[in-house]
Parts: structure tokens; sequence; C-alpha cells
């Protein structure tokens, strides 16, 4: 599959420089599709700019105060729209672009830790090895996004739209998940040590090697997985996920405590393992009430 940020490789690419970057967009311009930085370094970083400073200051502007909470079918006027750019290595921690359109944009090895994407449009975008901890994503479009062995330690991401991205590897230690939309993600090794999913839909989602301890997974929806090899020992309040279909923790590594939260879970539902509580899952289920 080729990257989204790549189709037709770099025809029509725009070549700008860092340092020209800061200053367009000091000067009032958001359109910025298809450009590509590219300045000799292999770091494109936008905070040793003489303005940087006035750069943050005038992006704080355009939502002074808390980012306001959108939810219109169309993103604010002062918009940046980054789709289909190239800003590979691009390092600007703490940088405050809610609802950036940036659909299909390479952010690969990218460092924006701590930056404010709050209601990014953000589909499709390569996010490869970009380190992203503490980052404000909350309620972003990460749609089909490319985010393998990426970092986003203790960044908020609430109620985000991440169904079917890739996240193979990527790490989300302590991160905030609630309420996103995650089906069919392709996360197998990806770290949520800590991590709290509460209402996370994560349906048919291939978990295969991923690490859930000290997960949060209330109200979780599990249902349609693969978690061969998945570490969920330790994991909280598995009793309260949404578990229909026991086959989705077949193979994972379970605990005690989290055997006899996933029975509860089952029960809760209207169905019951055949198998002891104590033993592995095994996938195959009964009604409760019914003989096996």
């Amino acid at each position: 599959m080729v990257h989204p940020a790549y189709g037709g490789h770099e025809q029509g690419k725009i070549r700008m420089t860092a340092d020209e970057l800061v200053i367009r967009m000091i000067n009032g311009e958001r359109d910025f599709r298809r450009i590509a930085l590219q300045d000799g370094r292999e770091r494109q970083d936008l905070t040793i700019h003489p303005s940087y400073a006035k750069l943050d200051k005038y992006l704080h502007s355009l939502h002074p105060g808390k980012a306001p909470d959108f939810c219109g079918p169309q993103p604010p006027q002062e918009t940046f729209n980054f789709s289909r750019a190239q800003l590979d290595g691009l390092y600007a921690p703490g940088l405050f672009l809610p609802y950036i359109i940036a659909q299909g944009c390479s952010f690969r090895g990218a460092v924006l830790d701590g930056a404010t994407l709050s209601h990014a449009h953000l589909r499709g975008a390569g996010l490869e090895g970009a380190s992203l901890c503490h980052a404000n994503l909350y309620q972003a479009d990460l749609h089909a996004a490319f985010l393998d062995d990426a970092v986003l330690d203790e960044a908020d991401l609430d109620r985000v739209e991440i169904h079917g991205a890739n996240l193979l590897f990527a790490s989300l230690r302590w991160a905030s998940l609630r309420y996103a939309c995650a089906s069919t993600l392709e996360a197998s090794g990806a770290d949520f040590t800590g991590a709290d999913l509460t209402g996370i839909n994560l349906e048919y989602s291939v978990l295969e090697g991923a690490n859930f301890s000290n997960a949060d997974m209330s109200r979780a929806k599990m249902l349609g997985l693969n978690t061969a090899g998945a570490d969920f020992r330790g994991i909280k309040n598995l009793d309260k996920a949404f578990i229909i279909d026991g086959g989705s923790l077949d193979g994972a590594k379970l605990d005690e405590q989290g055997r006899r939260d996933m029975a509860a879970a089952l029960q809760q539902h209207g169905y019951c393992p055949m198998s002891h509580p104590n033993q592995a899952p095994t996938g195959v289920m009964a009604k409760a009430g019914e003989q096996t």
C-alpha cells in the first residue's frame, strides 16, 4: 500500500524551508497543501527561528484561552491546511494547531510532544516514529492513520476516531483513550500499559502481543479481537467490559483476577464460558442457563 502522503511521489510538491514556513504562517497564510519541508537538515526545527515565539503567540491568539469546542461539519476559518504535505522530521514541541487539516500529511519522525492538535483532521496521515507524548489530540480524526512505532505516552486521545489505523509497536503508556472509536486497529506489539480505555470500541482489532497491563477496560467493547500473546495481566475493570465473545481473548495472558472478571463480564451479557472460570478462555460459548 502506497503511503497517502506520497501519492505521485514528489510530483506537485512545493519545496519550502522551515524558516519560510514560520514567516508565511505569521503573515497569515493558511494553505500549505502539498508543501515539502526540505532545507538539507534531517530535523526540521521550527523552534530555532528567531520569530518562533511570535508564531506561538499568534497561533494562540487565533483561539484565545482554551481551544473552542467546535463540533460543526466544517473547521473554523483560522484553520491551517497541510493536506498531503511532507513534514517529516518536524520539530515543534508544544505546537498549538487545533483543528489543523492534514489528511494524508506525512509527519514521519516528527517531535510534537505537548502539542495541541485537538479536533485535528489527520485521516490517513503518516505519523510513523513520531513523538506525541502529552499531546492533546482530543476528538481528532485519525482514521486509517499510520502510527507505527509512534510514542503517545500520556497523550489525550479521548473520543478520537482512530478506527482502521496502524499502531504496530506504538507506545501509548498511560494515555487516555476514553470512548475512542478504535475498531479494526492493527496494533500488534503496541504498549497500552496503564492506559485509560474506558468506553473504547476495539471491535475486530488485531492486538497480537500488545501490552494492556494495568489498563482500565471499563465499558470497553471487545468483540472479534485477535489477542494472541497479548498481556492482560493486572488489567482493571475487565468485569465491566462488553465481552460477548469469549474467543476475543483466546491466547491472551490473564491472571486469576482477570479470568474471574472475564467470566463475570460474559455472564452479565447473557453468556458464560463452558470452561472453568480459572481456565484460559476457549472461545466456545453457551447461553446462560443452557446445559453444556
